[in-house]
């Protein structure tokens, strides 16, 4: 059976504020080009998926999207639409991290006998949608997730029989949404990572999932992004960086900030109320 590869890359990008699919982290290209140059790799063939009538190099393979702006779940609707008879190995556009090794691994582990193959998160032990090959068996499953507005790929993967593994690196899928998110990506690929300590305070909601109002933590994170993340996994925070306010030193700061030895860094929920 072939495995046809789909890159993601007809979402908005609202968070970020530009088009990832063009944004340069490493290696001289843009993650459209770096994504479907790693796919080709390691895939029989290599499509970039896109929303309908959004621009294009016309020398590309193109799945646009065949049921509407629904996100990633359509875009794996619309390529079983094309070649129903394919696996197809779907990962997003904004992953920085990812390498042909990663895909190797994920191809090399696959089990055709599930509906998907796909890594756990190292943030919350779920499956991770968007680094995964779905077989041929799940694509009914999609279609009719997507007829009854039910968009999660997460929520799909979760009802359904799949292989999980852990990552082969735990930073592989950390994407880029952010660019508070871009600036960490870019400085761990520019080996800026070094080892500090730091003081970290929480407030609301926060605080009651760590248990105390302020600890002192021992990072490597470039960003308060990178540090937010790194935290993320460790306490189990539900809230995206997107959501708060950020201060260090006693001063509002962008999630771009670099991090110095001896920062105070304080996060700041949403606070509630009418």
């Amino acid at each position: 059976m072939a495995v046809y590869g789909l890159l993601l890359a007809g979402g908005r990008s609202t968070r970020m504020g530009e088009d990832k699919s063009e944004m340069v982290f490493r290696d001289g290209e843009t993650q459209a080009q770096r994504g479907l140059r790693l796919l080709g790799e390691v895939c029989d063939q290599a499509y970039l998926s896109l929303r309908a009538g959004q621009p294009h190099d016309g020398q590309l393979d193109v799945v646009e999207d065949a049921y509407g702006e629904v996100g990633p779940l359509g875009a794996i609707a619309s390529a079983f639409s094309k070649h129903p008879d394919a696996a197809w190995l779907v990962m997003a556009c904004d992953l920085p991290h990812v390498d042909a090794d990663v895909l190797e691994y994920l191809l090399e582990h696959r089990d055709p006998e599930a509906n998907a193959t796909c890594f756990s998160s190292r943030f919350d032990g779920k499956v991770e949608p968007l680094c995964t090959i779905y077989e041929p068996s799940i694509a009914m499953r999609v279609l009719d997730s997507i007829n009854r507005e039910q968009v999660c790929p997460r929520r799909v993967l979760s009802q359904v029989r799949v292989k999980t593994m852990d990552l082969p690196r735990s930073e592989a899928l950390d994407n880029a949404n952010t660019r508070g998110d871009a600036a960490e990506a870019i400085g761990r690929l520019q080996n800026q990572a070094t080892e500090k300590s730091l003081t970290v305070r929480y407030f609301a909601q926060l605080r009651e999932q760590v248990g105390e109002e302020a600890e002192e933590v021992t990072t490597s994170a470039i960003t308060p992004a990178g540090l937010y993340e790194e935290l993320r996994g460790r306490h189990g925070f539900k809230l995206k960086s997107s959501s708060m306010m950020l201060a260090v030193n006693g001063d509002f700061q962008e999630w771009t900030y670099q991090l110095q030895a001896g920062d105070e860094v304080v996060f700041i929920p949403p606070v509630a109320g009418g």
